[in-house]
C-alpha cells in the first residue's frame, strides 16, 4: 500500500503507527453470511444475477438516452448493489505487526580512508566534485578523502539516501577498520520524510580510526550477529584494501555470506589511478640554538609515484624570502621513507620560525603536505654548566677541558676529592657546592658524576631534583663504580633516575680481555635524535658510529626502565649485534630533561680523532638538557607532547608548564587554559587544559580525533602579537595503508559476484537502496478484525448512490 495511502487509512481507523523497526500487513477478510456456510456459493450467484438484471433493464429502459448516461445510470445501480453485498459478506480489515528485514551498511574509517584521489574517469570526477559542493566540505585545493565522500552520500538532501533505505529495511549502520562497532545501534525509528539527525550527526563526526583494513572479519561479524535473522544485505563503502593479509580480503568474506543467503553490495570509493604525493613528515631539531652554531634539521621524505625521480628540499624563516638551505634530494621506492639533513648557521638572534618544503612536482595530488614547521630560539649568551664530580676520574679530566674550549658553554665545576689548591688555581673551580637554590639556578644543566652525597649538605639533592622538576633545568648523570647509583636510593636523587633501582648491578666484562670491551649501538629511536648525531650527513654518521672503538669494559646493568624512560644507545653483544642494555637514557622530569651514562668510559671515543665525536657529542647532550631551562627562561611557558608521533584515533596527551616568579606572563594557577590545534590543512580545533593536580603552574589536557599530518598546538593567550609556547607532533598512518592506495576494485567485484549481489562505483551510489532486495516481512502479531460491513459510512454512501440514481433517472425522464 503506498506510504500516504496507508498514512490516510491509519489517521482515519485510528490505528497507531509502526514503532521503529515494525511494518505492517493490511488484509481484508469476509465473513460468512446469513445462514450457512455454503450460502457463499447462492451470494455469489445473486451478485451475478443483479449485474445482469441492471444491464438488462437499462438496455431496455434507457434505449434512447446517450451512452455516457446510461452507463452512469448502471454505475450507481451496481455501486449500490456491491455495497449491499459488502455488508451481507461482513467485510473487515485485520493490520498485522510485521517485522522488517534488515540491511547493513558498513563504512571503512581506516586510514587509507584519509586519502584523497585524483580521477581520470570524468564522471567520478564530477560526482566526486558535485558531493562535496553540496556539503561544503571542500577545503582550499585539497581534494575530498575517501571517507568525506561517504559522508556526503550518506547526508545529502538530509540523508535522503538511508531514508530510502529506511522505507523497507531496518538499517543498521557500523564503522570498521581493524575492528568492527556499531555507529548506533537502532537507526530504523523515524519516518520517510523525518530526518534522524542524530543519525546524521553521527556520520558527520567520523574520523579516521584505525590503522589497518580488515573487511572479511567485518562482514563476518555482522553475520554472526544477524544469525537468525531475515537480513536482506550487506553494504560496505570502502576502498576494499585488506592491509591485515590476503585472509582479510572481501571476496573471502563473500563465500560466507552466500552460504548465509546474504548479498554483498560493495561501494567502491578510491581512484584506480594510484595517487601522486610527496609527503614531509616527523622534523626534527634542536628547538634552542646558539649564534654560530650549525643547525641541522632532519625530516622524513616519503613518495608516491614519484620513485626515482629528483626534488628540491628547502629550508627558510617565515616572513623572510631568502633560503637558508637546500638540497636536491632524490625520491625513495613508493612508500619507503628516507631522512633528510638540511644544515644552516644562523647568525642573529631571536624566535625563528622555519619551514622546511618539498618543491612540488608535476601531478602532485595533495601539496599542502609538502611543507612543516619548527618553532627555534636562536641565543646569543653562553650556556652555563656545573660539573659535578667526586674523585677526577678519566671522564672528568677529557670533559672539562672540552667544555672549556666551547664557546657557547661557560663551565664551572665543582670536585669532591680535590687537592687544597685545585679551587684557588683554577679559574673555573668553586669550593663548595651551590648551598641555594638562587645559586644553583644560575645554571642551565648540571653534570653529576659520582658525586657522594654524604660530602655535601643534607638539602643538596633537594635542590637538584627542585632544579629539574620546577626550574627546568637538565641534568646528566655519569654512573660510577662507588656512589652514583648505588647510595642514591630513597633520596631525591632517586626520583630523577630514569630506571627502577631493582636489580641494578655493575658488571665488568672480560677483565684484561679485548675480546669482552663493547662499543655502544643506537637505538633505533636514537638514531632520530639529534643529540646521537656524530657527523652531517646521514652516510657519515653511521660510519662514525661503525667507527668508534670497543674500549668499554664496565657498565651499570639496568633490568628495568621507567615508564618515561627511553634508550637511546644500548651496550654492543656478541658479534656487534645490539644487546638489551641500556647504557644512554633519556627521561623528562617536571619541566627539565635527565640523560643518564650508565659507563663512564665516553672518553674512549678520543682515540686517534682527539674530540671529533666526544666533543660533538657532549656539545649537543649539554644543549639538549638546557632547553628546557632555555625555553622557560625566554618566554616563560613550555607546551609539550606526549610523543612526537601518533596514530590515527590515538590520543595526544598535552602539558603546558611555566607561570613561576620569572614568568613575563601570569595565568590564574587554578583556571583552565585553551590549546589551539591546527592541522597542515588548515583545520583547527580547541581545547581546554586542565590544572594538574597537586604541581603548581602546570596544566595538562588530551585530543583526539585529530586528522592526519603535522599538528601545531599554540596556547592562546590575550595578546596575539606575543610570541605563544607552541610544540608540533604527527598524526600518520602505518606504512602497510599506504603502500597500495588504489582501489581494490578486482576484489570488491568478485565479492560482489561470488555473493550474488552488485557492484557500485561512490558516483552510483543513489541506486543502492533500490537494488536491495526486499524480503518478506515477518509477522510479529496477529490484531482483531476491525468491522467494515456495518459502518455508517457504507450506509450513507449507499442511500447517496439510490438518491444519485433517481436524481438521474429523473432529468432522464425515466421515472
Amino acid at each position: 500500500m503506498p506510504t500516504a495511502v496507508q498514512r490516510f487509512f491509519e489517521w482515519y481507523l485510528d490505528l497507531p503507527p509502526a514503532p521503529p523497526g515494525q511494518g505492517t500487513a493490511w488484509r481484508l477478510e469476509w465473513g460468512a453470511p446469513p445462514g450457512s456456510v455454503g450460502a457463499w456459493p447462492l451470494l455469489g450467484w445473486v451478485a451475478l444475477a443483479a449485474v445482469i438484471f441492471v444491464v438488462l433493464v437499462y438496455r431496455r429502459d434507457a434505449a434512447g438516452l446517450s451512452w455516457g448516461r446510461r452507463c452512469g445510470l448502471v454505475a450507481l445501480r451496481l455501486a449500490a448493489v456491491a455495497i449491499v453485498l459488502v455488508m451481507l459478506s461482513r467485510l473487515s480489515l485485520r493490520v498485522d505487526r510485521t517485522e522488517l528485514p534488515s540491511v547493513a551498511v558498513l563504512l571503512d574509517v581506516s586510514g587509507s580512508m584519509g586519502l584523497s584521489d585524483r580521477y581520470q574517469d570524468r564522471r567520478l570526477t564530477a560526482a566526486a566534485e558535485r558531493l562535496v559542493a553540496e556539503q561544503r566540505q571542500s577545503s582550499g585545493d585539497n581534494a575530498p578523502t575517501r571517507l568525506q565522500l561517504v559522508q556526503a552520500i550518506l547526508t545529502r538532501e538530509r540523508g535522503r539516501w538511508l531514508r530510502q533505505l529506511q522505507q523497507t529495511h531496518q538499517v543498521r549502520l557500523y564503522a570498521f577498520d581493524e575492528h568492527l562497532r556499531p555507529l548506533r545501534t537502532a537507526v530504523e525509528g523515524r519516518e520517510p520524510e523525518s530526518p534522524d539527525h542524530d543519525l546524521l550527526a553521527a556520520v558527520n563526526r567520523l574520523t579516521i580510526e584505525g590503522g589497518v583494513t580488515a573487511p572479511a572479519t567485518a562482514v563476518r561479524q555482522v553475520l554472526e550477529e544477524h544469525r537468525g535473522r531475515s537480513l536482506s544485505g550487506i553494504i560496505l563503502f570502502t576502498d576494499g584494501v585488506a592491509t591485515v593479509g590476503e585472509e582479510e580480503r572481501l571476496s573471502v568474506a563473500a563465500r560466507w555470506a552466500r552460504e548465509r543467503g546474504v548479498p554483498l553490495f560493495p561501494v567502491g570509493v578510491g581512484s584506480d589511478d594510484p595517487a601522486r604525493d610527496i609527503e614531509l613528515y616527523d622534523l626534527l631539531s634542536d628547538d634552542v640554538v646558539y649564534i654560530g652554531d650549525p643547525v641541522t634539521l632532519a625530516v622524513r621524505v616519503r613518495n608516491f609515484g614519484y620513485a626515482g625521480q629528483t626534488t628540491e628540499l628547502r629550508v627558510a624563516a617565515e616572513g623572510d624570502e631568502r633560503v637558508l638551505a637546500s638540497r636536491r634530494v632524490q625520491l625513495p621506492a613508493d612508500g619507503t621513507a628516507r631522512i633528510e639533513e638540511l644544515t644552516f648557521v644562523p647568525q642573529q638572534e631571536g624566535e625563528y620560525r622555519l619551514t622546511v618544503t618539498a618543491v612540488p612536482l608535476p601531478g602532485e595530488l595533495d601539496v599542502q603536505n609538502n611543507t612543516l614547521r619548527q618553532q627555534i630560539t636562536v641565543r646569543r649568551d653562553q650556556f652555563r654548566v656545573l660539573l659535578v664530580e667526586g674523585p677526577p676520574r678519566w671522564e672528568y679530566r677529557a670533559l672539562k677541558p672540552v667544555l672549556e674550549r666551547d664557546d657557547a658553554i661557560l663551565v664551572e665545576t665543582y670536585l669532591q676529592e680535590a687537592d687544597l689548591n685545585f679551587a684557588p688555581e683554577d679559574r673555573t673551580a668553586l669550593e663548595s657546592f651551590p648551598a641555594t637554590n638562587t645559586q644553583l639556578q644560575r645554571y642551565d644543566a648540571i653534570i653529576w658524576g659520582d658525586v657522594d652525597l654524604g660530602g655535601l649538605d643534607r638539602g643538596a639533592a633537594e635542590r637538584l631534583r627542585e632544579f629539574v622538576r620546577e626550574h627546568g633545568g637538565g641534568v646528566i648523570f655519569i654512573a660510577g663504580e662507588r656512589h652514583n647509583p648505588w647510595e642514591y636510593g630513597g633520596t631525591a636523587l632517586e626520583i630523577l633516575l630514569p630506571f627502577l633501582r631493582e636489580g641494578v648491578e655493575p658488571v665488568l666484562v672480560e677483565s684484561g680481555s679485548r675480546t669482552g670491551r663493547f662499543r655502544l649501538e643506537r637505538t633505533v629511536e636514537g638514531r632520530s635524535w639529534p643529540l646521537m648525531r656524530l657527523a652531517d650527513e646521514a652516510a657519515d654518521d653511521e660510519a662514525a658510529w661503525r667507527s668508534l672503538p670497543a674500549e668499554m669494559d664496565w657498565f651499570v646493568r639496568i633490568p628495568e626502565l621507567k615508564p618515561g624512560g627511553l634508550a637511546l644507545a644500548v651496550r654492543s653483544g656478541s658479534g656487534g649485534a645490539p644487546s638489551s642494555d641500556p647504557i644512554i637514557i633519556h627521561q623528562r622530569y617536571g619541566r627539565g630533561q635527565v640523560l643518564y651514562h650508565a659507563v663512564d668510559s665516553l672518553w674512549t671515543w678520543r682515540r686517534r680523532v682527539e674530540d671529533r665525536y666526544y666533543g660533538r657529542y657532549w656539545s649537543q647532550a649539554v644543549r639538549m638538557v638546557a632547553a628546557g631551562r632555555l625555553r622557560r627562561t625566554h618566554s616563560g611557558w613550555e607546551l609539550t607532547s606526549d610523543r612526537r608521533t601518533y596514530r590515527p584515533g590515538e590520543a595526544v596527551h598535552l602539558r603546558l608548564r611555566g607561570g613561576g616568579q620569572e614568568s613575563p606572563e601570569t595565568l590564574d594557577p587554578a583556571a583552565p587554559v585553551q590549546v589551539r590545534i591546527e592541522s597542515a590543512g588548515g583545520q583547527q580545533v580547541t581545547i581546554p587544559l586542565a590544572p594538574r593536580p597537586g604541581e603548581s603552574h602546570t596544566w595538562e589536557g588530551t585530543a583526539t580525533r585529530l586528522p592526519l599530518g603535522v599538528q601545531t598546538a599554540t596556547l592562546i593567550t590575550d595578546d596575539p602579537a606575543a610570541p605563544a609556547p607552541s610544540c608540533t607532533f604527527l598524526v600518520e598512518l602505518p606504512n602497510r595503508e599506504l603502500r597500495d592506495r588504489k582501489i581494490a576494485r578486482t576484489d570488491l567485484e568478485l565479492a560482489a559476484k561470488i555473493s550474488q549481489g552488485s557492484f557500485f562505483m561512490f558516483a552510483d551510489a543513489e541506486d543502492v537502496p533500490a537494488a536491495i532486495p526486499r524480503r518478506q516481512a515477518v509477522r510479529l502479531t496477529q490484531s482483531r478484525p476491525i468491522p467494515l460491513w456495518n459502518r455508517g459510512e457504507l450506509l450513507v454512501l449507499l442511500i447517496l448512490l439510490l438518491a444519485g440514481e433517481w436524481v438521474l433517472r429523473k432529468r432522464s425522464r425515466l421515472v
